[in-house]
């Protein structure tokens, strides 16, 4: 079994007792102080005090601060030198993350603003759903509850798999530190868990408030936005009747037709005009086809008149005379295109712009039907 360290006096060696002093050397004193693991030291004495020669400052603060690791929390060193004393020891300090200020509070409204910024982009790629929710009959709170809801999932999930995370790394950094003779300590009670989740859904909760309340008055009909129409329609009206003109505008249309596909060209864009003539928006009147024209100097012109019927703000009818023109200049191979406007009396000049669009969309619909029509499969 293991000695107890021992003394001689005289001729006999006796075994140390409480009133004597060991003179040994550091290492064995140390190893004295931490039995190795493989087997105990005898625990029948207990070391009151060290009184160590030592060679400097360095070497004693080296010196305790390796007894005190080694026997932990219950020991406490001093060491004195050159007319001061150092005393070594383990504490603990105590601080509540709420006095850390801005170290506590940035980090939640960073996850804050990022909760935010993922629930109003889901807003947005969920119009089509939202909009199917109020067609069967949700009202605006139920729709409201639906994103809350998945904002609760959202934070239980996050704060679930938050909590795992972190105990799973400190049990490795344990592992690490008990390999390098350092201590690692849980700092927290078991209940902070539960608060720490109970917080991750908290902040999803005040993240997803503001899109919430975007998705629930998405497609509602509420008195704010039936104003906000009412507004709106009222300055177009206003801007109507104040841009009112009799004076004739030309537009140039982009687009081209070539000059061999003239025929089939003129054929697509004299129906699809016709096919307007029973609009209740917009549709057009008196359509008449006329004959190529060409010019002394060998410029040919296909014309297209009629008349622009639209639909004001005011309810009433605005007309326009509307010339489509088809220019070949000599020497070229496509066609330009033209619309020149005339109001019939007065007019909104807004709707001689939409003349001009209705043109372009149909020059538009051949240059996108063209190869289908002059080259059928």
């Amino acid at each position: 079994a293991p000695l107890r360290p021992f003394v001689q006096q005289g001729a006999r060696i006796l075994y140390a007792n409480v009133s004597d002093v060991a003179i040994v050397i550091s290492p064995q004193l140390l190893l004295s102080l931490f039995a190795p693991s493989e087997g105990g030291y005898s625990q029948v004495f207990y070391v009151y005090r060290i009184a160590a020669e030592v060679m400097g400052e360095t070497a004693g603060t080296s010196f305790i601060n390796d007894v005190v690791d080694r026997r932990g929390e219950s020991y406490v060193a001093i060491s004195c030198y050159g007319g001061s004393c150092t005393r070594v020891y383990y504490g603990t300090r105590v601080q509540s993350v709420f006095e850390q200020e801005a170290t506590f509070f940035v980090p939640l409204l960073i996850v804050v603003a990022n909760v935010l910024l993922s629930m109003l982009s889901i807003v947005r790629e969920r119009r089509r759903e939202i909009f199917i929710f109020m067609t069967v009959g949700f009202n605006p709170r139920h729709i409201a509850l639906v994103f809350l809801a998945e904002a609760i999932v959202y934070g239980l999930l996050s704060g679930g798999f938050g909590y795992v995370a972190g105990l799973a790394t400190f049990r490795l950094l344990s592992a690490f530190a008990a390999q390098q003779n350092l201590m690692v300590r849980e700092k927290l009670e078991w209940y902070w868990s539960y608060l720490a989740i109970a917080l991750a859904v908290v902040i999803s909760i005040l993240g997803a408030i503001k899109p919430s309340m975007d998705a629930a008055y998405l497609f509602a009909p509420t008195e704010v936005k039936k104003l906000k129409i009412a507004e709106r329609r009222e300055k177009a009206k206003r801007a109507e009747y104040v841009s009112r003109t009799a004076a004739a505008k030309t537009f140039s249309i982009p687009g081209e037709v070539a000059a061999d596909e003239g025929e089939v060209a003129f054929s697509y864009i004299y129906s699809k005009l016709a096919d307007l003539s029973y609009g209740e928006l917009e549709s057009v009147e008196g359509l008449t086809d006329h004959p190529m024209e060409e010019r002394p100097d060998g410029t040919r012109i296909k014309r297209f008149t009629f008349r622009y019927i639209s639909t004001t703000e005011l309810g009433a009818k605005a007309a326009i005379d509307c010339e489509l023109r088809f220019v070949l200049s000599p020497g070229a191979d496509r066609y330009r295109v033209e619309l020149e406007t005339k109001p019939v009396g007065q007019a909104p000049i807004s709707h001689m712009d939409y003349a001009a669009d209705l043109a372009k969309r149909i020059v538009g619909d051949w240059m996108a039907e063209r190869e289908r029509l002059l080259y059928p499969a």
